[in-house]
């Protein structure tokens, strides 16, 4: 029974951090904002 919850949890987690991911390559190259710039030009 706790290698069922322990598995599940597994997946969640992976799961999120997948979710995550996408969400983060479609904003663009920087996170914190939603230009194509990297994160060390002055704009961004």
């Amino acid at each position: 029974m706790i290698n069922w919850i322990i598995g599940i949890i597994i997946f969640l987690a992976a799961g999120y951090m997948m979710f995550k991911h996408i969400q983060r390559s479609k904003q663009g190259k920087c996170p914190h904002c939603a230009s194509k710039c990297s994160c060390g030009e002055d704009h961004c």
